[in-house]
């Protein structure tokens, strides 16, 4: 069966894409940053090129990139939507680890999440992070976004938020659905994007 966190990405952004709304809540946190709702665009994983002298694997993906068309700069989110193991403890463990040098230094391993939120190594620190669209190269801003469920701010809450950087702003998924319309709204969105003959699709 199907599960959000394998369609997130695309749903996240066609909810940017199509909403005012949607696109007004994330450029509002962004303060300093200075961007047009209609200069912007969503796409989802977008892979990461370079950051100096490293490059990345086709792990190292952007799970929806906000797109200034105009300044090229690519505001990332991350969607974590799982309901499993992302207590402060596991969730440092498993997505907060520095980042550090592998295949001889040519490549930067490490979660995407440790990258965004700068926990690279000191000689990457100050060189920007890129990605590319479109032939087109973007800096990845400083700021950057973390989507999760309701129920887990809850629990960050009640017991303790992982160690993120004041880089990171954290959103709740169900607030984008309730600014993109609600629960009929929603449904539709998911029904148009991913319904499909699966017997088609997978089997012939």
């Amino acid at each position: 069966m199907i599960q959000l966190t394998h369609i997130a990405e695309n749903l996240i952004a066609e909810m940017y894409n199509r909403s005012a709304p949607v696109r007004k809540l994330f450029i509002n946190n962004l303060d300093t940053y200075d961007i047009n709702q209609a200069d912007s665009k969503a796409v989802p994983e977008l892979q990461l090129s370079v950051c100096g002298q490293y490059q990345f694997d086709g792990a190292h993906k952007v799970d929806v990139a906000i797109l200034d068309k105009k300044k090229y700069v690519c505001i990332p989110c991350e969607a974590k939507l799982g309901k499993d193991r992302l207590g402060k403890s596991e969730f440092e463990k498993r997505f907060l680890k520095p980042c550090h040098p592998s295949h001889g230094g040519k490549r930067l391993a490490g979660s995407m999440l440790a990258i965004l939120d700068g926990k690279l190594p000191a000689n990457c620190q100050k060189t920007p992070l890129l990605t590319n669209f479109m032939g087109k190269t973007y800096d990845l801003s400083a700021k950057w976004f973390l989507i999760v469920r309701r129920n887990t701010l809850k629990s960050w809450d009640k017991n303790g938020q992982p160690s993120l950087s004041s880089n990171c702003i954290i959103i709740a998924f169900e607030d984008l659905v309730d600014l993109f319309g609600g629960v009929k709204e929603f449904n539709a969105l998911v029904k148009e994007l991913f319904e499909f003959d699966y017997y088609e699709n997978w089997i012939n």
